[in-house]
């Protein structure tokens, strides 16, 4: 009897997953989960941005809001105290959104986690911040700016529009 056939389909079997990219394991490509939609995501020390977009008021375009996600993952409470941008872009009233510890903050749900904006807040472009922490963290941002239309209709643009 051949062992031609036998042969012939180990091959082919051996082939097939090596092709397939199988072979390759928990390293494969298709299995790495990356972030997805909009928004700067990044990792600072205790600290965790998830999806932080400007949303310009298409109405008013030198108004805007902060949305996204802040995570506390340190074992005590923190807070984003401020926000320093460029020349053309500042922050309204005074910033001070609690961060309790090991939790999420989703800006702009509440009144206390709304950080507003006025200036040059043109859609399509990007703002240049600096996210500014209780414990002194501070994080650089490039944060785009997108109108409240579409996905960000929804989005609640700030009463106060002036410095």
């Amino acid at each position: 009897m051949s062992k031609k056939p036998t042969v012939l389909a180990a091959l082919a079997l051996a082939g097939s997953l090596t092709l397939s990219g199988c072979a390759i394991g928990f390293g494969a490509g298709t299995s790495q989960q990356k972030a997805s939609g909009n928004g700067l995501t990044t990792n600072v020390d205790s600290i965790q941005l998830r999806g932080m977009t400007v949303v310009a008021d298409t109405n008013n375009p030198t108004s805007g809001v902060l949305i996204g996600t802040i995570v506390n993952t340190a074992d005590t409470d923190n807070a984003l105290v401020g926000v320093a941008a460029a020349r053309t872009v500042v922050a309204v009233g005074q910033t001070n959104v609690a961060l309790l510890s090991k939790s999420a903050t989703t800006l702009n749900s509440t009144p206390e986690t709304t950080v507003a904006l006025n200036g040059l807040l043109t859609p399509g472009t990007y703002v240049n911040v600096q996210l500014l922490f209780a414990d002194g963290t501070n994080i650089p941002a490039s944060l785009m700016v997108v109108p409240n239309d579409d996905i960000y209709a929804d989005v609640t643009m700030p009463a106060i529009t002036t410095p």
